[in-house]
C-alpha cells in the first residue's frame, strides 16, 4: 500500500509541477528603441507591473529591431535603415547587446526572464525620445548602466563592432520571421499566438491582458484587472485541463491498486 501512496504522490508532485510551469505567460514584444509608444508601453506598463509578484507569471522576450530592414554592400557589410533614424539604430544595437551581454544577477532567480535587461530597457527609454542625438544616447548608456551588472564601455564596444551588428542582424530576422515587414511597434504576442486586439489591448492595460492568460486561480494581482469574460472562460478551460490531468492520474494509480 505504501508503495502505491508512494507512486501517488509522485505523480501528484509531476501535476502540481506542470499546472506551475503553465501558469506562466509567455510574453514576446517587439519593439524599437525610439518608438514613443514602444517607449510609453515599456515605461508605463511593462516595467512597473513586473516589478512583484507578477513578475514570477512571465516569461519574457525583447525583440529590439521593429520596422527597420538591413541592406549588405559587395563587401558584405551591413547597414540598418530604422523608422526614427540613425540614432535609434544605434539604440536598437545596444539594446541587443544589451539583453547577450547584462548578467542575470540574483535578482533574477526564479524568473522568466533577466530583470537587470529590463532594468536597462527601461531606464534607457526613459532617458531618451525620438528626437534624441547620439550624445544624449551614450549619456543614457552611461546613467543605465550599473557597476555589477554590465559596464557602459562594454555596451558601447558591442554596439560599435561587428558583435552589435551579428546581435542586431540576429533580432532582425526573428522579427523577419514573425511578420515582415513588422506593422505595429510595439507589437505584444502572449503564448505565441499573435492577436492584434489583444496586442493593442496590452498597450492600453497589460494588467488585464496578462491576467486574462493566467490560469486559475489568478494571483491576487489580477482581481482589480478589467478582465473580460470571453477571456476569462478561456483561462478556465486550461485551469480544467489540468484538474482533469490530475484525475486521470488519480483513477489510474487507484484501479491499479484495487486490482492487485
Amino acid at each position: 500500500m505504501y508503495y502505491f501512496l508512494g507512486v501517488f504522490l509522485i505523480l501528484l508532485g509531476h501535476v502540481l509541477a506542470q499546472n506551475k510551469q503553465i501558469n506562466r505567460v509567455n510574453v514576446t514584444v517587439y519593439y524599437e528603441s525610439l518608438c514613443p509608444y514602444a517607449r510609453n508601453f515599456t515605461i508605463n506598463q511593462l516595467y512597473p507591473i513586473l516589478q512583484g509578484n507578477l513578475s514570477h507569471y512571465v516569461n519574457l522576450e525583447l525583440i529590439p529591431y521593429g520596422k527597420a530592414n538591413r541592406t549588405s554592400d559587395i563587401n558584405s557589410d551591413v547597414s540598418f535603415n530604422c523608422q526614427h533614424g540613425p540614432i535609434e539604430c544605434y539604440g536598437n544595437l545596444i539594446q541587443g547587446c544589451s539583453r547577450d551581454l547584462i548578467d542575470y544577477g540574483s535578482n533574477t532567480d526564479d524568473l522568466g526572464f533577466n530583470k537587470n535587461h529590463l532594468d536597462f530597457v527601461e531606464c534607457f527609454m526613459k532617458n531618451v525620445t525620438s528626437h534624441s542625438t547620439r550624445t544624449q544616447a551614450e549619456e543614457a548608456v552611461v546613467r543605465c548602466s550599473k557597476p555589477k551588472v554590465i559596464s557602459a564601455s562594454r555596451l558601447k564596444t558591442c554596439a560599435n563592432n561587428t558583435f552589435g551588428i551579428q546581435h542586431l542582424i540576429h533580432y532582425g530576422k526573428i522579427t523577419d520571421s514573425f511578420q515582415k515587414p513588422l506593422e505595429h511597434v510595439p507589437t505584444i504576442v502572449f503564448n505565441g499566438v499573435y492577436n492584434e486586439e489583444e496586442s493593442d489591448g496590452a498597450q492600453e492595460d497589460f494588467l488585464a491582458e496578462l491576467c486574462s492568460k493566467i490560469i486559475e486561480p489568478k494571483p491576487k494581482e489580477c482581481d482589480s484587472a478589467k478582465i473580460l469574460q470571453r477571456k476569462s472562460s478561456k483561462s478556465s478551460v486550461n485551469s480544467f485541463h489540468t484538474i482533469s490531468q490530475f484525475l486521470i492520474w488519480y483513477t489510474l494509480v487507484l484501479m491499479f491498486y484495487l486490482s492487485t
